[in-house]
This record gives C-alpha cells, sequence and structure tokens, in this order.
C-alpha cells in the first residue's frame, strides 16, 4: 500500500472502478504508443482486507533492481492507478475487458500497445485474456516483456498482432533461445549494445513493437554491475 495511507482509505481507493486504463509515458508519447500498467513485483489488493499477491512471479534477480520501483512508480498516485487497474480486473474480468478494448480503440492514431510497463503476466487466465484482446484488435500491434516463460510457451496459438519479448533476470533465463526467441538485455553502454548486435530501445520503443527484431537492448543508467540482466 502507499505509506501512510490508511487501510480503509487505500481500498476506497483501488476499488473505485478506473475511469481511464489506457494511457502513455512520455518514453511511449514519442511513437503514439500506449500501455497498460499493474504495480510490479507485489500488490495489496482485495474488497474488505488487502492481501499481497504476487504480480512478478517470474522475477528474479531483476527484483533487485526494478526500474518499476523506483522514480514516479513509488508515489502514492501511480501506486493507486496501478493497483485500481489489476483490482479492476481481479473485480470483473469481462468488464475490464471491454473496456480496455474500447479505450484502445478510440485511440485513432494508436501506432502499437505496451502490455505492462511495470507488472507481469501473474498468470494463465491473465495472460490468455490479453491474447483475446490482441484477437479482437487485430490491426492493432500489442508487445510485452515478460519473464514468464513458461506459461507463454503454454499459450497455445497466439495472434499474429502479439508478441512476447524474454527478459533476462528471471527465474527461466535458461529456456530462452537467444536464436529464436525475441529477448531482451540490459547493457551498460550504447557501443556494448551495438557491439553485441541488439536493437536499442533506451529512448524509444520503436524497435520493441517491431516483431521482426529479435534482439532488443537497453542501456541500463544505474549500476553496471546489472547490465545484461533484464528489462
Amino acid at each position: 500500500m502507499a505509506k501512510g495511507m490508511p487501510v480503509d482509505e487505500w481500498l476506497g481507493a483501488i476499488n473505485t472502478w478506473p475511469k481511464k486504463m489506457v494511457k502513455q509515458n512520455s518514453k511511449l508519447a514519442l511513437t503514439n504508443f500506449y500501455q497498460w500498467s499493474i504495480p510490479a513485483l507485489t500488490a495489496a489488493v482485495g474488497t474488505e482486507t488487502p492481501k499481497v499477491m504476487s504480480t512478478c512471479p517470474g522475477a528474479g534477480s531483476c527484483a533487485g533492481f526494478c526500474y518499476a520501483q523506483q522514480g514516479g512508480y513509488g508515489f502514492k498516485s501511480a501506486m493507486v492507478a496501478h493497483t485500481r487497474n489489476l483490482q479492476a480486473y481481479l473485480t470483473d474480468s469481462k468488464k475490464w475487458r471491454t473496456q480496455i478494448i474500447s479505450e484502445i480503440s478510440s485511440k485513432k492514431k494508436l501506432a502499437a500497445f505496451r502490455i505492462h510497463d511495470s507488472g507481469d503476466f501473474f498468470n494463465r487466465g491473465y495472460l490468455a485474456q490479453w491474447a483475446e484482446i490482441a484477437r479482437a484488435l487485430p490491426d492493432v500491434q500489442f508487445y510485452a516483456y515478460t519473464k514468464m516463460i513458461p506459461l507463454v510457451r503454454r499459450l497455445g496459438e497466439t495472434p499474429n498482432n502479439l508478441t512476447f519479448i524474454f527478459s533476462y533476470g528471471g527465474k527461466w533465463d535458461d529456456q530462452i533461445n537467444e536464436d529464436t526467441d525475441r529477448h531482451s538485455k540490459v547493457f551498460s553502454s550504447h557501443a556494448d549494445l551495438v557491439a553485441a548486435g541488439y536493437w536499442d530501445t533506451t529512448e524509444s520503443d520503436a524497435n520493441a513493437a517491431d516483431p521482426t527484431k529479435l534482439r532488443v537492448g537497453l542501456v541500463y543508467h544505474g549500476n553496471s554491475a546489472f547490465a545484461g540482466s533484464a528489462v
């Protein structure tokens, strides 16, 4: 929960149905991409008593330096908004899916859609819902970074307009085939990224949204010890 927020206030805030769930951050606005976000790592959800659930079950070493646990993501407004999104799904997934489809459809100049600016696919049903949303909007390119590799592989047939990028730093890194799987790594410098043969996504998500780009990378401006670990 947000620091200093009483339980009753938190529950009231996250159980208010969100008016708008499809948004942009400054990076995605450059390419007219939109996104959906839930809390990273864990979330306190519920209607009467908050219960902590994992929103990134595949997280490994990345949990120690998750960018979505830093900066503005920790502000009360962001924590409430992201948890409210998740609570909406948990409360009424059919109503949630209908609203997501409606909001995406209303963005006439939308170029691509990123599933999760923070958070991940926490179970099969939730992943399947996003596959259905992609099927309902065949003209929209959906993409998602994920560490839930086994879950994605068990999904079965994937819509042509939905692509997954396996990011290092999770529990199943050894299941990433760099020759065939879309995947991502973090680098200490742009020169290292280019030398390794990766497409840069540091300033723009254009390469991440392009399903033909197999290897995508990001230059991490924090502790260089984490380079190569995750996006």
